[in-house]
């Protein structure tokens, strides 16, 4: 079982901050390859899980304000140590299918902000089952991916 972002998720800060914080730092990169020495400050004690089919995400797959939105959102979580390096490899499926997802039934969305939450988040759960045959059952907190 996989636990996905929280429904609450939301930008707090002005665009401009969230340049601020990717430009000029390795988060900035449209591809984070979690082998990077980068990364070593933020794996946990003993090896780490992923694998090199894993190591990779591609924020080039989103358009430029939710690719930046989602970069800060993934690396304030990794910084926050909330999120840990082996799991985060493991988001790069659900990346990939988010951003078809979005391509798809709100192309037109500026900001992850711009969802209307319960709407989005029924078709994203409808569009897990009937393209990639997920299923989820839901929590009060979380949806949680079940295959």
């Amino acid at each position: 079982m996989e636990q996905a972002i929280k429904p609450e998720f939301q930008v707090s800060c002005p665009s401009q901050k969230i340049v601020d914080f990717l430009s000029g730092s390795y988060w900035g990169n449209d591809i984070w390859d979690f082998q990077d020495p980068f990364f070593s400050d933020y794996l946990t004690q003993g090896k780490s899980k992923s694998n090199n089919r894993s190591r990779y995400i591609h924020w080039d797959i989103y358009p430029v304000t939710l690719r930046l939105e989602m970069k800060y959102y993934f690396a304030q979580k990794i910084q926050w140590l909330e999120l840990k390096v082996p799991t985060a490899t493991n988001y790069k499926y659900v990346i990939t299918h988010f951003s078809t997802f979005l391509r798809n039934n709100y192309p037109h969305i500026v900001s992850i902000t711009d969802l209307p939450y319960e709407e989005a988040n029924s078709e994203w759960i409808q569009y897990l089952k009937e393209q990639l045959g997920i299923y989820t059952s839901r929590s009060s907190i979380y949806t949680t991916v079940v295959r």
